[in-house]
């Protein structure tokens, strides 16, 4: 898989994406769950990633929104994205803090 990861204007160097588990052997029809994981070195507001794969070897079925932005103490606003499976895209996947507190974990 790659991921292209945006963050809110401030991606820097050190700022660290991470798929877990980075390995996985599954059998043919077998759902599987993939955590991104994005450790930033400033304190963001927000995230905005496109997801590409093989569609050839994998199906996205969902995407879900998990407590990256809990600590914030705001609403979030999650967009799951647009999946498009006969390009293996997934585009603009995006999260952001509303009103509140940004983040750096």
């Amino acid at each position: 898989m790659f991921c292209i990861v945006y963050l809110a204007g401030l991606a820097t160097a050190s700022t660290r994406m991470n798929i877990t588990p980075s390995s996985q052997t599954v059998s043919p029809g077998e759902e599987f769950t993939l955590e991104i994981d994005i450790n930033p070195d400033t304190p963001i507001a927000g995230v905005q990633f496109n997801l590409t794969y093989d569609n050839e070897l994998i199906t996205v079925i969902n995407i879900e929104e998990d407590n990256f932005f809990a600590s914030a103490d705001s609403a979030i606003m999650f967009n799951p994205g647009s999946i498009n499976k006969s390009s293996g895209t997934v585009s603009r996947i995006s999260s952001s803090v509303v009103k509140g507190n940004s983040i750096t974990e």
